[in-house]
């Protein structure tokens, strides 16, 4: 049973880490995770390095998700496990043709992201191989559910967003440096096809 207290990193590494050995179902977690919000609302006391973020997005476990012609769950256990690896501020080791992956952790927070372009996201486009492996949740107070992927080319950092709503298959492309050259290279590099 999980107590309806603020959670704290070390909380929120338990939790997850007791989803993924199977000791908590989902449903638990996502009733804790309401009669966390319904005692405390938004006042968690919690950093997004320990984790607010992928507090916040718990409550999409038991959410369906309908795509690649299969029904699933929105949060896979490997968002779960990417979770943990932020929170543990182990930095991602892909790299791909000159790009890398990167963890939450790994960004400089100061940096602006630009919107550069949109790009067409379909079947052939798998964000979660090598390095475009993506995570799934919230990451913005209007809690919309995303999948993001963090990668650096020529130290230019550029954020892969892709929302699921009626534009699921329109994914945008943010960026640290406006330099088009270097766009068009990563996006060749990535096959990635302006929407």
């Amino acid at each position: 049973m999980l107590l309806v207290k603020r959670p704290d990193r070390k909380m929120i590494l338990d939790v997850i880490g007791r989803l993924k050995d199977g000791s908590l179902s989902r449903s638990e977690v996502v009733t804790w995770h309401q009669a966390v919000v319904n005692q405390f609302g938004r006042d968690l006391m919690l950093s997004v390095a320990d984790g607010y973020w992928y507090f916040r997005s718990l409550i999409f476990l038991g959410v369906p998700f309908f795509g690649e012609g299969h029904k699933t769950l929105f949060l896979r256990d490997s968002d779960l496990e990417e979770y943990v690896m932020d929170i543990r501020r182990v930095p991602a080791t892909e790299v791909y043709k000159g790009i890398c992956r990167q963890r939450t952790h790994q960004l400089d927070t100061r940096a602006i992201f630009w919107p550069l372009t949109t790009f067409h996201y379909n079947q052939e486009i798998r964000l979660n191989d090598l390095v475009l492996k993506a995570v799934r949740g919230t990451f913005e107070e209007r809690g919309d559910m995303v999948e993001h992927s963090h990668l650096k080319f020529r130290g230019v950092t550029y954020l892969l967003v892709r929302q699921f709503d009626e534009s699921a298959n329109r994914a945008m492309i943010l960026g640290t440096d406006r330099d088009c050259i270097h766009l068009k290279d990563f996006m060749e590099i990535l096959k990635l096809q302006v929407w």
